[in-house]
This record gives structure tokens, C-alpha cells and sequence, in this order.
């Protein structure tokens, strides 16, 4: 009588997370991709320092596997996992402000939505000691006075809870902006000259008002008229009776010179020479 033997049955190993190679370049920071790496390692049952530094190898490239190979598989036999990480966090960790700083530094800019301005501050809020309600309002701060004035009205005590009512205000802001009607822009109105000539206008010209001061009715622009000058010279006589007088005076005196007897032999400078000119 044969007696058969059970066959065993292995137990399914787990399946392996899949994780980005760490390049030393990623927008991910060490510190988070090592917490990624960690649950690998703790979803494969790996908790000897020496497989874990070994299974580190197989998920670095680029820069990060470089440094490996310089300081940390040297001193692979020995190298705890603490000290593997630390060397990690010192040679690619960024040297940032304070994340409470940072948040404060957050405001919600013209290219932002209420989710992305909501998600890149709680990156740095929840890296920060802070209660949900402080939280809720360092994230008020960050908005325009339109947002705050609408939200210090309302009791926000999470910050799940100030998201859903800060969604909901942009909301009703959006809409309010699409149905209110737009002023069309108005093309400038051109300026136009205040002297005109045929030549600029298609109108014909009036007309001319100083043709018509001198008697005459002539039809052509002002900045054209022959008659310009004589016109300032009647206007200025006119507003200068002065004027008109010594201009009487000089024609007398051509007159009087003109009429003389050509046979008169006295010079003209001998009519003055009986009298007596004081000079001032």
C-alpha cells in the first residue's frame, strides 16, 4: 500500500509597487521619493539594511546612481538604512525657506483656480504643525479682498470645507463675468485739422470773409486769399488812425516837393536854414 505525498504549494510572492527612477533631477523631492521607495520595501518584506541598500540600486539612474556607486556601495556591508537615506536626503535635498513661510508667500495668482492655488498651498501647509482652522485661514489670506470679504462672513473651521465654499464663490464670480455685457471698444476719433484747403477736404470752399470786408464776393479758403495782406493793412489803418495821419502827412509832404518850380534855385536845405533845431 502506497502512501502519496501532498504537494506544497508556495505561497504568491506579492506583486512589486511600480515607482519612478529617482535621477537626482525629478520634480518629486528625495524626501517623498524615499517614502514611496520605503512602502516597496515594506510590500516585499524587505527589513535587513543590506537588501535594502541593494534593492536602492535598481530604482536610481542619472545622478542619484553615480553618488550610489561613490558613497553608499563602498560601504554597502555596513551601511544601515538610516544612514543610507540621510545620505540621500543631504546630497539631493533642496535648501528651502521655512514651509510656514513658503504659505505665506502663496497667493493666488491671475494664472491659478481655486484648486490649484488650494493644492500648491497645502503642500506646504500640512508640512506645518498648523490645525485645520488655522489652515482654512492661512488659505483665506492668500485671495483678493473679493474672496476674503465672502469668506470671513462664512465659519470655515477645515480646510475640505473652505475649498467646497471657495469653488462654489468662483464659481458665481465666473458667471456674473460672462453675463454681464461687454462695452465694444471704440475706434479713436481722428483728429482733424482745423486749416482746410481744396486739396485735404472734399467740400467746397465758403465764402472768403476777406474778399467780402473789401467789397468782394469770392469763393476760395481763407489760408488762399490774395487779398490777405491788403486785408491787414485796411484792418490795421482802421484800429490806427495814427497811422492814417502820418501816412497823409508823408504823401502832403511828396506832394509839395513834387509841385515845386524846377526853376527855383533855392536848395531844399536852404528852407530850413532860418531856423533855429534844437536837438534833445
Amino acid at each position: 500500500m502506497s502512501t502519496g505525498s501532498t504537494p506544497v504549494i508556495p505561497a504568491s510572492q506579492p506583486r512589486e509597487p511600480k515607482l519612478e527612477l529617482y535621477s537626482g533631477t525629478n520634480e518629486i523631492t528625495i524626501n517623498d521619493w524615499l517614502t514611496l521607495f520605503e512602502v516597496i520595501l515594506a510590500t516585499l518584506n524587505i527589513n535587513v539594511d543590506r537588501d535594502r541598500a541593494t534593492k536602492l540600486m535598481s530604482y536610481l539612474t542619472g545622478d542619484a546612481l553615480s553618488f550610489y556607486a561613490r558613497s553608499i556601495a563602498p560601504e554597502l556591508s555596513t551601511i544601515t538604512w538610516a544612514d543610507c537615506r540621510q545620505r540621500l536626503i543631504t546630497r539631493f535635498g533642496s535648501c528651502e525657506v521655512s514651509p510656514l513661510v513658503a504659505a505665506n508667500q502663496r497667493r493666488l495668482n491671475r494664472q491659478d483656480t481655486i484648486k490649484s492655488y488650494f493644492d500648491a498651498k497645502m503642500a506646504l501647509l500640512e508640512r506645518t504643525s498648523l490645525t485645520p482652522q488655522h489652515i482654512a485661514d492661512s488659505l483665506t489670506e492668500g485671495l483678493p479682498m473679493t474672496y476674503r470679504d465672502l469668506l470671513l462672513a462664512t465659519e470655515i473651521t477645515t480646510p475640505e470645507q473652505w475649498l467646497r465654499i471657495s469653488r462654489r464663490i468662483e464659481t458665481n464670480m465666473t458667471a456674473t463675468n460672462t453675463s454681464r455685457p461687454s462695452t465694444p471698444n471704440r475706434p479713436p476719433t481722428p483728429k482733424t485739422s482745423r486749416t482746410l484747403n481744396a486739396t485735404t477736404s472734399s467740400r467746397s470752399p465758403p465764402q472768403c470773409q476777406i474778399c467780402q470786408r473789401l467789397g468782394r464776393q469770392e469763393y476760395h479758403w481763407h489760408s488762399e486769399c490774395p487779398n490777405k495782406i491788403q486785408n491787414y493793412r485796411q484792418y490795421y489803418d482802421n484800429r490806427n488812425p495814427n497811422n492814417r495821419r502820418n501816412d497823409s502827412r508823408n504823401n502832403h509832404r511828396d506832394n509839395t516837393h513834387t509841385d515845386r518850380n524846377p526853376n527855383d534855385t533855392h536848395n531844399a536845405d536852404d528852407h530850413y536854414s532860418d531856423t533855429e533845431v534844437i536837438l534833445p
